[in-house]
């Protein structure tokens, strides 16, 4: 069984092998602001090293990051992004991978939580517009169109689209009532909070999803009027539903990292993967080599940040065997309070 003193022995070998490191510095695309923060706070914890988070999209961080811009740790909502540090050599060709697979939600008027019957529903009863991130622009983008490609009703739904510059956007026109449906980031329905509700799925194509899979919202119509520091509605809140869509339906929504370095970056074996029966870590000499940018992304990669992934609506790149040490030395500590749950 797990100690407190164990506990704290795994975490002062970190604090005292880092204690004197810079502070890091993380850019990250707004979508995964949130989880991020989290993260880093747990991080901190963990080694005794302080991050700094700058959130912006993935297209303005990259082109600090391109112009000399001195972050750390760059976490993209794409994998372009990151892939043409490396091809520019602006980084090692090894200091580029993926930590986080995003989700979609579909969000429309009526209750139906099978895709292609709710959109179906939406065509016949709804003659409002239809929301999805630019194809062209945005990971969540292209994959909203393949779902709709792979249920055919693109052709149908086609002219009715208003396409955001990026999935939040999108988000925002089915909030305010603008449009009456939308594809967006499971993520983004999650986190909203105020008049939010959900349900877990018996889908067995969505297992494994600790978050809900379906709820509801509600939108603010484009008919209320904002008078100083209140609203006085010209219309009436409307319940929307929402639920999680199958995998199936889309390409993976793959978010990769950039480690913002020359060399290459220590990144296996994973030192938060490697504690013995007591909670200590296996190999203290390995931290030799670890740069606090590398340590940082062994934490995100790490088997237990990754499960937790889905507690914000996305799934984790990496599978791991989680054995009882694991859990009991580590996954303890991320538990809700940590986590803002």
């Amino acid at each position: 069984m797990a100690t407190t003193k164990s506990a704290q022995n795994f975490s002062n070998v970190f604090h005292h092998h880092y204690a004197k490191s810079p502070r890091l510095n993380i850019a990250v695309a707004a979508n995964f602001a949130k989880p991020l923060a989290a993260i880093a706070s747990d991080f901190t914890a963990t080694t005794g090293i302080d991050v700094s988070i700058t959130t912006s999209s993935s297209g303005t961080l990259y082109a600090q990051i391109f112009h000399g811009a001195s972050f750390d740790v760059f976490l993209s909502a794409d994998t372009a992004s990151p892939a043409m540090l490396a091809k520019n050599n602006l980084i090692h060709p090894d200091n580029v991978t993926a930590f986080a697979r995003g989700r979609l939600a579909l969000i429309t008027p009526n209750a139906s939580t099978e895709t292609k019957t709710a959109l179906e529903r939406f065509i016949a009863e709804t003659s409002g517009k239809f929301a999805i991130a630019n194809p062209k622009l945005a990971p969540y983008g292209l994959a909203a169109q393949q779902v709709l490609h792979n249920t055919s009703l693109w052709n149908t739904l086609k002219d009715r689209l208003v396409k955001g510059k990026n999935v939040l956007q999108a988000y925002q026109y089915v909030k305010t009532g603008n449009v009456k449906g939308a594809l967006v980031a499971y993520s983004t329905v999650l986190a909203e909070g105020e008049g939010s509700s959900g349900s877990h799925s018996e889908n067995e194509n969505l297992e494994g999803v600790s978050a809900p899979t379906s709820g509801t919202i509600l939108n603010k119509p484009a008919g209320f009027d904002k008078t100083g520091s209140s609203y006085i509605a010209t219309g009436l809140h409307q319940t929307m539903y929402w639920s999680l869509i199958d995998e199936s339906l889309h390409a993976p929504i793959v978010q990769s990292l950039a480690i913002n370095d020359n060399d290459a970056a220590a990144l296996s074996p994973n030192v938060f993967d490697s504690i013995n029966s007591v909670g200590e870590v296996v190999n203290t000499g390995s931290l030799v080599h670890i740069k606090p940018a590398s340590l940082f992304v062994q934490y995100l990669l790490s088997s237990s940040v990754q499960s937790s992934l889905s507690d914000w609506g996305y799934e984790g790149v990496i599978s791991h065997h989680h054995t009882h040490v694991r859990a009991t030395y580590h996954i303890g500590k991320m538990g809700a309070d940590s986590w803002g749950m």
